[in-house]
């Protein structure tokens, strides 16, 4: 019980300091240990309470649908994975190509490679803006 008691008194102060996201990374929250937060605050507090049990409750379930083989997750990763090999020259090249096969959209699959480096294969492929010669002198 005093486990409980620690526990309500520790998300008590999370509340009171608007911390929701030292709430969420919290473990899950036992009925008894919500029990004794409910029992020590006032009715507003007990809503603020509730509602913030259902954020975290929302927030996994989000993660859960996410996270799960063929959700947007996955999705993004195999789509990396695919410009990783170095098949192509361009991301929006990849991106043409491979969207329709992962039932992604153009902009997201475009999104999904954001920030990726570029492959050694593709470290190769000729830039827009090259010096038509380094010798040529200027007089």
């Amino acid at each position: 019980m005093e486990t409980h008691q620690a526990e309500a008194k520790r998300i008590q102060s999370l509340m009171e300091h608007g911390n929701l996201s030292d709430f969420l990374k919290m473990e899950p929250i036992s009925g008894i240990t919500l029990l004794a937060v409910c029992s020590t605050l006032e009715k507003k507090s007990k809503e603020q309470a509730i509602n913030m049990l259902n954020t975290k409750k929302a927030v996994h379930a989000i993660n859960t649908r996410h996270d799960k083989p063929g959700g947007s997750r996955d999705l993004q990763q195999q789509m990396k994975d695919i410009w990783a090999t170095g098949k192509y020259s361009s991301r929006d090249i990849c991106v043409e190509q491979e969207c329709a096969h992962l039932s992604m959209s153009f902009a997201t699959a475009r999104k999904a490679l954001r920030g990726t480096p570029q492959t050694q294969k593709n470290n190769l492929a000729p830039t827009r803006y090259r010096l038509a010669s380094t010798s040529s002198s200027f007089h």
